[in-house]
């Protein structure tokens, strides 16, 4: 407890909020459960909520991509989440960085096939490069400018939220601003592998200002 006194004398609370919490158990034991990717999303996140890891790469530069899923309002939400591991230090310290987009992959595409049961599916390497991928442009200060690598016409923007402190996807349709949940597809019959027989784009989303849910169809 020593250092941890230390820790407050020195740390500038007047511009931070510092959480604690002590845990009766050895320090290996405690670093252990995070250095193991199985370990690390059994105990991990708040309770009632279960972990959906997508890649656990635990080493100093890596990333921890995962999802916390629960019930809320009586349908189950996924809420994506990205931790960076900046220092790792055995049995002593894990600095990280929650939440600030990967410059080399800023949003991860994910099918979403309501049609067997919600499951989540990775694009195809043709996919992801020629039809439903995301082309991102840094703008600075970890916001990036995002549109469809086949369809440009509908920019978007991924930058971070005063509200929340979090990062979050936006899109302006007729002056109208809206934080991005989700995009559907219509795809219909008769279409080639190349150039696929898409009917409309559907965003969902909500109103950054007052929470009310939007959806913006759009025929391709």
């Amino acid at each position: 407890m020593k250092d941890m006194a230390n820790l407050f004398e020195t740390w500038s609370l007047d511009r931070e909020i510092v959480l604690v919490k002590v845990l009766n158990h050895p320090r290996d034991k405690v670093f252990a459960a995070w250095m193991d990717p199985k370990a690390l999303a059994e105990w991990y996140g708040p309770a009632g909520l279960r972990i959906e890891s997508h890649e656990a790469d635990i080493r100093e530069g890596g990333l921890w991509r995962f999802d916390m899923v629960g019930v809320f309002e009586g349908r189950e939400q996924s809420f994506p989440n990205l931790m960076r591991f900046l220092e790792i230090v055995p049995n002593e310290r894990i600095v990280m960085d929650y939440g600030t987009p990967d410059p080399d992959d800023p949003v991860h595409v994910l099918w979403i096939r309501y049609t067997e049961q919600h499951q989540r599916q990775e694009l195809s390497f043709i996919q992801r490069h020629f039809a439903y991928g995301i082309k991102s442009t840094p703008l600075g200060n970890g916001s990036y400018e995002l549109h469809f690598v086949s369809y440009k016409k509908i920019p978007m923007y991924l930058r971070r939220s005063p509200k929340d402190n979090l990062h979050h996807v936006y899109v302006n349709f007729d002056n109208k601003q809206m934080v991005l949940n989700r995009v559907f597809i219509k795809i219909n019959p008769g279409g080639t592998f190349w150039s696929p027989n898409v009917e409309y784009l559907e965003f969902k989303g909500v109103d950054p200002d007052n929470g009310k849910e939007l959806t913006q169809r759009v025929k391709i």
